[in-house]
């Protein structure tokens, strides 16, 4: 979209060039910061993100809804407030927990397994989000009890703490054998407080979450002693309104690589019901029995692949998937530039669910179908001007329009009306001179040197 110019100079009737005058120094910084306010104003309409119509912002795809998943969705939602994409990826997480390990696809040297972060966004604090999760664990209970009673993990207190859930035995310890199963499904109803964790200076959350979700080695060395978790498989479906979202999340954290890990999936209350119906025991009782059968037929373990037309359309869609950096810009290409490896996960989990010795065009498909929900919701979320964050679109206005550079002082005095704090001044600027859009560079005045930010 072609950007209309916000500096236009007005000029008179027949003149070929804009008319100039001599301004004193006091009009012309008058001058500066009556175009600063006014091209502020105007930053949001000119960098505007992508339009998404509501109804689309909630429609999930009717081909995500397939196999036992799809049916538990259909069978469920109408007796809840909850959204189906919610239940549906609740779902996909959690059973994607319980089939452990054992089975894969190869993606270059690495091996993906059916292990999901999810984080589900209620648009208001009455999106409920908690909801989707009461329904599906009956279903999960039933199938594995085992793992409903030891392997579910409330909220995320420490890097440490989720280690020690997955620990393999101590060799300095012989009372302490460890953690034989490496499932653990984390249900954190609080992520705007574990996102405010990574702010922590010596905090290892952040990174052994990243390890987490490729299935590394864990390990973290304490005061006390070192642990290590090999093989660990752990999952996580986090609870989180857009509100808490876009107050507490850091940039450092989006470009780092942890919150594209994440599948962003936007929800809200589709009805409201004082009373919930049960779940037909019969639907609950065979579907139980299906997955117990499915768990079982993973347990042989394999190494799935795709199919001729699966693999023809996947090289069709990788294509644009891995474009997404290139097409994006600011937080919303960063949260979404892990699109290949949140497919391949979809559609090897729908495959498993089927039994399926290799993923099919209808797995590929449904996978596709549940991005691209997912897409659009993180679109909608973090999609905010040039560069994605609006504290940093709005020093960026203000640096055009001081083509000589501004210092800390300004910027806080200028732009926020010393509104805004100095952590997040420098959190826009980071963002600023990652993106190559600013760079600072100190000015040396009368015996001191002065740090000054200028547009490139």
């Amino acid at each position: 979209m072609t950007q209309p110019d916000l500096f236009q100079y007005e000029t008179r009737p027949g003149a070929e060039m804009p008319a100039l005058r001599a301004e004193s120094p006091e009009l012309a910084d008058a001058r500066r910061k009556r175009l600063l306010k006014k091209a502020s104003k105007a930053a949001s309409a000119v960098f505007s993100p992508p339009v998404i119509s509501p109804d689309a912002r909630w429609t999930l795809p009717a081909l995500a809804l397939h196999g036992i998943a799809g049916e538990i969705v259909r069978e469920i939602e109408p007796k809840t407030e909850a959204h189906p994409a919610a239940l549906l990826v609740t779902f996909l997480t959690a059973a994607g927990n319980i089939l452990g390990r054992s089975c894969g696809i190869f993606a270059g040297n690495s091996m993906h397994h059916p292990r999901l972060f999810t984080a589900i966004i209620g648009a208001t604090s009455k999106g409920r989000k908690g909801t989707s999760w009461q329904a599906m664990l009956p279903i999960l209970r039933a199938a594995d009890e085992d793992w409903s009673q030891r392997r579910i993990q409330h909220a995320l207190a420490s890097g440490e703490g989720l280690i020690s859930a997955v620990r393999d035995p101590a060799p300095d310890d012989e009372d302490d054998l460890g953690e034989p199963d490496k499932r653990l499904l984390v249900f954190d109803e609080e992520l705007g407080r574990t996102l405010g964790l990574f702010k922590k200076a010596d905090g290892t959350l952040s990174a052994i979450l990243r390890s987490a979700y490729d299935g590394n080695t864990l390990s973290n060395p304490t005061k006390n002693k070192k642990q290590t978790a090999t093989e660990p498989h752990i999952s996580i479906v986090g609870h989180i309104t857009r509100e808490e979202l876009t107050k507490s999340l850091q940039e450092t954290e989006v470009f780092n690589g942890l919150i594209n890990r994440y599948l962003w999936v936007l929800t809200k209350r589709t009805r409201c019901l004082p009373e919930t119906p049960p779940i037909d025991p019969d639907f609950a009782a065979a579907t139980s029995a299906r997955l117990c059968e499915i768990i079982e037929w993973a347990r042989v373990g394999r190494t799935l692949t795709r199919s001729p037309e699966a693999a023809s359309q996947w090289d069709s869609d990788y294509v644009e998937l891995s474009d997404y950096g290139e097409k994006r810009a600011g937080v919303y290409a960063a949260v979404t530039g892990r699109a290949e490896a949140h497919v391949t996960r979809l559609s090897l989990l729908y495959a498993i669910l089927d039994c399926s010795p290799r993923i099919e065009l209808c797995h590929h498909l449904a996978a596709m179908a549940l991005w691209e929900y997912c897409d659009r919701g993180a679109r909608w979320i973090f999609c905010h001007g040039e560069t994605g964050n609006p504290d940093a679109d709005k020093i960026l206005t203000a640096l055009k329009l001081n083509p000589e550079g501004m210092s800390r002082t300004q910027i806080s005095g200028e732009v926020f009306k010393r509104n805004a704090s100095a952590a997040v001044i420098e959190t826009a600027l980071n963002l600023l001179e990652s993106q190559g859009r600013a760079i600072p560079k100190l000015i040396e005045t009368e015996g001191k040197s002065t740090e000054i930010w200028k547009a490139l």
